[in-house]
């Protein structure tokens, strides 16, 4: 595979996180969706930095950042399924913020 479609999923797996955090934006309201709000605004940073930077210096790192963002992808879609459901709210915002976290964390560094 080439280098840059491993950019492009990368890239598509923030993407998707950056669609269940406005999912969930929507679907809550007072502290927790601004909460979530927040979360979306950094993944959304993240995702402005790494269109504008040459991500030619960490091609090697992005296949185990690709399953890192996927798995983060899925927690978070899980997440979000519940809230839509009512289920423990807040905890699967506490859930949601984390998986950001982690997510940040793997590709923060790289940039």
């Amino acid at each position: 595979m080439s280098n840059l479609k491993n950019n492009q999923r990368i890239l598509g797996r923030l993407i998707g996180i950056f669609n269940q955090l406005i999912t969930a934006e929507l679907l809550l309201s007072g502290p927790d969706q601004r909460k979530i709000s927040t979360e979306a605004d950094r993944i959304q940073q993240t995702i402005n930095d790494l269109r504008g930077k040459i991500l030619d210096d960490w091609i090697g790192k992005a296949p185990n950042i690709k399953s890192q963002l996927a798995a983060a992808t899925q927690k978070v879609e899980d997440a979000v399924e519940d809230i839509e459901d009512d289920i423990d709210t807040a905890k699967k915002v506490v859930k949601i913020i984390g998986v950001v976290d982690d997510v940040l964390g793997v590709v923060r560094p790289l940039l």
